[in-house]
């Protein structure tokens, strides 16, 4: 007797939950399945991107490996701004590689380069544009840009009467022997 009363606690569902479990099994299955896949589609998309910048970022290396061994034309700076444009962390270098290398070789284009250079690029950009000729408000750097020695002696060879305000350090260093060579 003691045998069927085993068999029949055995066939009781003990819980709701594993009831629920043992009625909605293809359901949950599906929902569980359904989320492995999703992942893994959105896993594959993205190293699919990844895969793309990086091979952006590849041909972008190509272009520079091009350039430090002198083999430039403006038509291949347009093809490795081009290439930039797309990655935002890279384009303002671009843009100030192209226009220094251009304004290197005396072509105009590189002064649109360069007056297109923002971010930690911009007062690079803005001493090569000042050295060209262009017009660029000095006194947004003199005092605290990386440049700002260089960008106070400018302001003195502009105007001479600023010799006096430059401090001891500015003027004991070696770029004040050099500033003759602006002129």
């Amino acid at each position: 007797m003691s045998k069927n009363n085993n068999v029949h606690f055995e066939e009781v569902v003990i819980d709701k939950v594993e009831s629920y479990i043992n009625s909605n099994f293809k359901r949950i299955l599906g929902f569980l399945v359904g989320i492995v896949v999703i992942g893994l589609a959105v896993y594959g998309l993205r190293q699919y991107y990844e895969s793309q910048k990086n091979a952006e970022i590849n041909k972008i290396g190509e272009f520079e490996a091009k350039f430090n061994s002198q083999e430039f034309n403006p038509e291949i700076l347009v093809q490795y701004v081009k290439t930039c444009e797309s990655i935002s962390s890279l384009k303002d270098y671009c843009y100030f590689r192209a226009g220094a290398i251009l304004a290197t070789i005396g072509d105009n284009k590189g002064k649109e380069y360069l007056k297109k250079v923002g971010g930690n690029y911009k007062e690079f950009a803005d001493s090569l544009l000042f050295d060209l000729g262009e017009k660029v408000d000095i006194n947004q750097y003199k005092d605290s840009g990386k440049l700002a020695t260089i960008w106070k002696y400018r302001a003195v060879l502009q105007d001479k009467k600023l010799l006096s305000s430059l401090d001891n350090a500015t003027l004991n260093t070696r770029l004040i022997s050099n500033t003759i060579y602006w002129e």
